[in-house]
């Protein structure tokens, strides 16, 4: 994968990335294939051999000229909390608990970068799971239904930041 060698060492961009080869589908979906091909997966099935990185730019940038500048193949987003992206690279996060666990030392790239994401990440303050709770109760619908999925997921901090704060929970959805 010349394009992903190329971002990770002569970008310029701080670049940290890991490569998923034991993950298996959790639904039936589509992949995008390098030669632009696509094949089904099964629920169940093991996906193929792919990479996740995070990038840093310096300044913003889109998506779309992202995926010229590196290629088609190449899925890129804006991420509203790369230190949360950087424990799901490794799946240590509530979201990737059924899944195959890989080691921080399996990180390529710009470690001291990884390593200063994930040290923001295990500092989790209120914006992190207010934002979390609202997503939960779009996903749900109800601040009952968000507080019960977030302990069904192991999200602890939501579960608790929720519970000493249900007066201000209630007036989310109103």
């Amino acid at each position: 994968m010349s394009v992903f060698r190329w971002i990770l060492n002569d970008s310029g961009y701080r670049v940290c990335a890991i490569i998923h080869d034991r993950d298996t589908a959790y639904e039936d979906h589509a992949v995008s294939m390098p030669d632009g091909s696509e094949i089904e997966i099964k629920s169940g099935e093991r996906v193929p051999e792919h990479y996740h990185a995070i990038i840093k730019v310096s300044r913003r940038i889109t998506a779309e000229s992202m995926c010229k500048r590196f290629g088609g193949y190449v899925h890129f987003e804006a991420l509203s909390d790369p230190s949360e992206y950087a424990r799901y690279m490794v799946h240590d996060t509530f979201a990737s608990r059924n899944k195959p666990r890989y080691e921080q030392s399996a990180v390529i790239g710009d470690t001291a970068l990884y390593s200063e994401l994930v040290r923001r990440a295990v500092t989790v303050d209120d914006t992190q799971i207010y934002h979390r709770l609202r997503l939960y109760i779009e996903r749900c619908g109800s601040p009952k239904e968000a507080i019960y999925y977030a302990l069904m997921h192991d999200d602890i901090d939501v579960y608790k930041w929720a519970s000493s704060h249900a007066y201000f929970v209630n007036l989310l959805c109103k």
